[in-house]
Protein backbone atom coordinates (compact mmCIF):
# COMPACT_ATOMS: atom_id res chain seq x y z
CA UNK A 1 0.00 0.00 0.00
CA UNK A 2 1.41 3.42 -0.99
CA UNK A 3 1.62 6.07 1.66
CA UNK A 4 2.21 9.28 1.53
CA UNK A 5 5.69 10.34 3.26
CA UNK A 6 5.49 11.57 6.82
CA UNK A 7 1.49 10.90 6.82
CA UNK A 8 1.17 7.39 7.14
CA UNK A 9 -2.84 8.32 7.69
CA UNK A 10 -3.35 8.98 3.96
CA UNK A 11 -3.73 6.40 1.53
CA UNK A 12 -3.05 7.14 -2.05
CA UNK A 13 -4.84 4.47 -3.36
CA UNK A 14 -8.33 6.40 -2.18
CA UNK A 15 -8.02 8.60 -5.21
CA UNK A 16 -8.90 6.03 -7.70
CA UNK A 17 -12.15 5.50 -6.16
CA UNK A 18 -13.22 9.07 -6.36
CA UNK A 19 -15.43 10.22 -9.10
CA UNK A 20 -16.61 14.14 -8.99
CA UNK A 21 -19.70 15.34 -9.49
CA UNK A 22 -20.99 16.32 -12.48
CA UNK A 23 -22.70 20.02 -13.01
CA UNK A 24 -25.99 18.38 -13.13
CA UNK A 25 -25.37 16.23 -9.78
CA UNK A 26 -24.61 18.99 -8.12
CA UNK A 27 -27.66 21.15 -8.91
CA UNK A 28 -30.06 18.00 -8.29
CA UNK A 29 -28.19 17.63 -4.85
CA UNK A 30 -28.50 21.32 -4.10
CA UNK A 31 -32.12 21.61 -5.17
CA UNK A 32 -32.89 18.60 -2.85
CA UNK A 33 -30.83 19.68 0.26
CA UNK A 34 -32.98 21.63 2.94
CA UNK A 35 -32.69 25.29 3.75
CA UNK A 36 -33.79 26.97 6.31
CA UNK A 37 -34.94 30.48 5.90
CA UNK A 38 -33.90 33.32 7.79
CA UNK A 39 -37.09 35.12 8.20
CA UNK A 40 -38.51 31.68 9.49
CA UNK A 41 -36.28 31.23 11.87
CA UNK A 42 -36.57 35.00 13.08
CA UNK A 43 -40.52 33.71 12.98
CA UNK A 44 -39.21 31.11 15.67
CA UNK A 45 -37.09 33.53 17.59
CA UNK A 46 -40.30 35.74 17.97
CA UNK A 47 -41.98 33.04 19.19
CA UNK A 48 -40.14 32.12 21.99
CA UNK A 49 -39.75 35.12 22.71
CA UNK A 50 -43.23 35.77 23.28
CA UNK A 51 -43.61 32.19 25.27
CA UNK A 52 -40.83 33.12 27.45
CA UNK A 53 -42.19 36.76 27.77
CA UNK A 54 -45.68 35.56 29.49
CA UNK A 55 -43.29 33.02 31.53
CA UNK A 56 -41.72 35.94 32.75
CA UNK A 57 -45.21 37.44 33.49
CA UNK A 58 -46.46 34.58 35.04
CA UNK A 59 -43.65 33.33 37.67
CA UNK A 60 -42.29 36.94 38.51
CA UNK A 61 -45.58 39.16 38.11
CA UNK A 62 -43.16 42.10 36.69
CA UNK A 63 -42.75 44.23 33.72
CA UNK A 64 -39.35 44.42 33.81
CA UNK A 65 -38.63 40.56 33.80
CA UNK A 66 -41.00 40.73 30.58
CA UNK A 67 -38.88 43.89 28.85
CA UNK A 68 -35.45 41.80 30.44
CA UNK A 69 -36.61 38.69 28.62
CA UNK A 70 -37.89 41.11 25.33
CA UNK A 71 -34.48 43.32 25.20
CA UNK A 72 -32.22 40.02 25.44
CA UNK A 73 -34.18 38.28 22.22
CA UNK A 74 -33.39 41.99 20.93
CA UNK A 75 -30.05 41.63 21.31
CA UNK A 76 -29.37 38.60 19.31
CA UNK A 77 -32.32 38.98 16.85
CA UNK A 78 -31.13 42.55 15.73
CA UNK A 79 -27.66 41.70 15.09
CA UNK A 80 -28.78 38.41 13.47
CA UNK A 81 -31.31 40.87 10.97
CA UNK A 82 -28.48 43.09 10.04
CA UNK A 83 -26.07 40.29 9.76
CA UNK A 84 -29.01 38.63 7.14
CA UNK A 85 -29.24 42.17 5.30
CA UNK A 86 -25.65 41.82 4.29
CA UNK A 87 -25.34 38.53 3.49
CA UNK A 88 -28.77 38.65 1.18
CA UNK A 89 -26.64 41.71 -0.71
CA UNK A 90 -23.93 39.73 -1.30
CA UNK A 91 -25.62 36.99 -2.83
CA UNK A 92 -28.13 39.12 -4.91
CA UNK A 93 -24.65 41.01 -6.04
CA UNK A 94 -23.64 37.32 -7.61
CA UNK A 95 -20.23 37.86 -7.38
CA UNK A 96 -18.27 35.10 -8.33
CA UNK A 97 -15.14 36.00 -6.68
CA UNK A 98 -15.06 33.92 -2.71
CA UNK A 99 -12.10 36.12 -1.44
CA UNK A 100 -14.61 38.86 -1.56
CA UNK A 101 -17.57 37.04 -0.63
CA UNK A 102 -15.23 35.70 2.64
CA UNK A 103 -13.74 38.96 3.69
CA UNK A 104 -17.78 39.86 3.56
CA UNK A 105 -18.85 37.23 5.57
CA UNK A 106 -15.91 37.68 8.30
CA UNK A 107 -17.09 41.71 8.09
CA UNK A 108 -20.97 40.58 9.01
CA UNK A 109 -20.34 38.12 11.17
CA UNK A 110 -17.89 40.43 13.44
CA UNK A 111 -20.52 43.10 12.99
CA UNK A 112 -22.94 41.11 14.27
CA UNK A 113 -20.87 39.97 16.88
CA UNK A 114 -20.13 43.50 18.31
CA UNK A 115 -23.48 44.47 18.16
CA UNK A 116 -24.74 41.56 20.43
CA UNK A 117 -22.11 42.07 22.73
CA UNK A 118 -22.34 45.98 22.99
CA UNK A 119 -26.45 45.42 23.15
CA UNK A 120 -25.68 43.09 26.24
CA UNK A 121 -23.00 46.00 27.86
CA UNK A 122 -25.74 48.50 27.46
CA UNK A 123 -28.91 46.54 29.04
CA UNK A 124 -28.18 48.05 32.53
CA UNK A 125 -28.33 51.68 30.72
CA UNK A 126 -31.34 50.98 28.94
CA UNK A 127 -32.97 48.71 31.47
CA UNK A 128 -32.02 50.36 34.44
CA UNK A 129 -32.39 49.18 38.09
CA UNK A 130 -35.47 46.73 37.04
CA UNK A 131 -32.86 44.68 34.91
CA UNK A 132 -33.73 41.13 35.48
CA UNK A 133 -30.35 39.24 34.20
CA UNK A 134 -31.53 35.86 34.81
CA UNK A 135 -35.02 36.96 32.40
CA UNK A 136 -32.01 38.74 29.78
CA UNK A 137 -29.73 35.85 29.89
CA UNK A 138 -32.32 33.21 29.64
CA UNK A 139 -33.78 35.14 26.52
CA UNK A 140 -30.11 35.50 24.91
CA UNK A 141 -29.40 31.57 25.49
CA UNK A 142 -32.75 30.34 23.93
CA UNK A 143 -33.30 32.53 21.17
CA UNK A 144 -29.70 31.37 20.37
CA UNK A 145 -30.47 27.72 20.60
CA UNK A 146 -33.73 28.57 19.00
CA UNK A 147 -31.12 28.02 15.71
CA UNK A 148 -30.90 23.82 16.26
CA UNK A 149 -34.63 24.13 16.98
CA UNK A 150 -35.05 25.27 13.48
CA UNK A 151 -33.21 23.30 11.93
CA UNK A 152 -34.20 19.94 13.38
CA UNK A 153 -37.85 20.85 12.22
CA UNK A 154 -36.67 22.12 8.89
CA UNK A 155 -34.52 18.27 8.72
CA UNK A 156 -37.49 16.81 9.81
CA UNK A 157 -39.88 18.09 7.47
CA UNK A 158 -37.25 17.55 4.72
CA UNK A 159 -36.77 13.78 5.67
CA UNK A 160 -40.62 13.18 5.82
CA UNK A 161 -40.75 14.73 2.38
CA UNK A 162 -38.09 12.09 1.35
CA UNK A 163 -40.28 9.27 2.68
CA UNK A 164 -43.35 10.29 0.89
CA UNK A 165 -41.63 10.28 -2.19
CA UNK A 166 -40.16 6.98 -2.37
Amino acid sequence: MNRAPGYPEIDNNEDEDFKPLSADAARRIEKNSPRVSPLRLLGWQVCSTVVLAMLAWLFARDMAAVWSVVYGAVAVMLPAVLFIKGMTQLRDAGGKDAGFALVIFMACEFGKITLAALMLFLAPKFLGAGLNWIGLLVSVIVTLKIYWVALWAQLRSYNRTIVEKS
